[in-house]
């Protein structure tokens, strides 16, 4: 396994800002195009460490690089589909920018 970008609640949420979780340090190879890329995101990308427990830990305990893509106050809980956060076709989108961006960096 070379890396793991976990997608987790892309598709709704209450922030403004699409979070790229990773750490420099150890994840740089995944954070580098984001970063870089932030205009193609409508400047809506916000990069942060690590925090909280998700799918991600295992790898990035093993030490893979890995990076978590989220909106920031989307509900992470798995809802029944009545009182989960809709998805929203812009939000997705957003995501799916930065997650090609990551995956075309990986891939140079």
């Amino acid at each position: 396994t070379v890396a793991m970008i976990n997608l987790d609640a892309v598709g709704g949420g209450g922030g403004y800002y699409l979070e790229a979780q990773g750490d420099w340090e150890n994840d740089r190879l995944l954070l580098f195009d984001p970063a870089t890329a932030e205009r193609l995101v409508d400047g809506r990308l916000s990069i942060t460490n690590h925090r909280g427990n998700n799918d991600h830990v295992p790898f990035q305990a093993a030490g893979i690089p890995t990076l978590l893509i989220t909106w920031r106050e989307a509900s992470e809980a798995n809802w029944p589909v009545s009182i989960a956060d809709p998805v929203e076709v812009y939000r997705l989108g957003v995501a799916g920018r930065m997650v090609t961006l990551a995956v075309m960096g990986l891939a140079r």
